[in-house]
């Protein structure tokens, strides 16, 4: 809501995204209810929204990003940055990708497992011992050290007990309403790649890091087949994290949206890096003094 009242080009992106949607989705942003609003249907377009108003003033400062990147629904509005698909795209995409994923949480129920402090390799194995109590995968590379487990509810349960036996510093299970990146969302696949196949793609015009291969991308029919498979496939962010600051060693990382969790995934992986974060006029106003002369 501050960035709405205080920049003009903010709130022209709030009455945008009410008018493509068709909903006052913006009241739902600034009012809740909090129960309403972090339903993934809602929540979708509602961080998206919040991410382009971001992104948007950036731009207004001449911000351009030599190469972007988006963790799970965020690759979309990197997608966005890239000029791969416009607003209109954006928001129907992560609508659809929304409510279809709620539609699987309500067929095949299941969450997420955060994992702190456990190598790749061993809790792999916890996964491999878990999944004779149903389906669970690694969904979310975050950290060397931190990593999601994704899976129905005996599984993630036999999983955290597991971890904590083989010295996890912590396990938490996450707030929300699915299983998300795992084979609990086979089920809507080929819908949302009818979707995707409903919306004019274009070549990027800078290298977006892909969830599903860490790889940057540019063809628009890769990237059109890369967000059909990221619905079920794990999000490799470290492995992109780490690609990204061998190619552009010097670079300044900037996370617009809401929040700070990739800021300190980067710290965690390398406290030497440079990160700024874009969530409010506060963030902005700071940014803008260190690079706007």
């Amino acid at each position: 809501m501050e960035l709405c009242q205080t920049y003009p080009q903010a709130k022209a992106i709030f009455e945008r995204a009410d008018e493509l949607l068709g909903r006052k989705i913006s009241s739902l942003i600034f009012e809740g209810p909090e129960e309403e609003l972090t339903r993934t249907d809602n929540l979708q377009p509602a961080v998206t929204i919040v991410n382009v108003a971001c992104l948007t003033l950036l731009r207004e400062y001449g911000c351009r990003p030599v190469a972007v990147a988006g963790h799970s629904l965020g690759e979309y509005t990197a997608h966005y940055a890239a000029g791969v698909f416009d607003f209109s795209a954006l928001l129907r995409l992560v609508q659809a990708r929304g409510s279809l994923m709620q539609e699987a949480a309500k067929a095949h129920p299941g969450s997420m497992l955060v994992v702190i402090g456990l190598d790749q390799e061993r809790l792999f194995q916890i996964t491999e011992e878990a999944s004779a109590y149903g389906t669970i995968c690694i969904a979310n590379y975050n950290t060397p050290q931190q990593m999601v487990l994704s899976g129905a509810f005996p599984a993630l349960e036999r999983a955290s007990d597991a971890a904590k036996s083989a010295g996890a510093k912590r396990t938490l299970m996450l707030q929300v309403s699915g299983a998300w990146h795992s084979p609990l969302m086979d089920s809507i696949t080929e819908k949302f790649e009818a979707e995707l196949a409903q919306v004019t793609f274009r070549d990027a015009h800078t290298r977006v890091y892909c969830n599903v291969t860490a790889k940057p991308e540019r063809d628009a029919s890769k990237i059109r087949q890369l967000l059909g498979q990221q619905i079920c496939s794990p999000v490799r962010w470290s492995e992109t994290m780490l690609r990204m600051t061998g190619r552009y060693p010097d670079a300044v990382f900037t996370e617009v949206g809401p929040g700070r969790v990739l800021k300190g995934m980067m710290l965690a992986m390398d406290r030497r890096r440079k990160v700024y974060t874009i969530e409010n006029p506060a963030s902005l106003e700071a940014w803008t003094s260190t690079f706007i002369t």
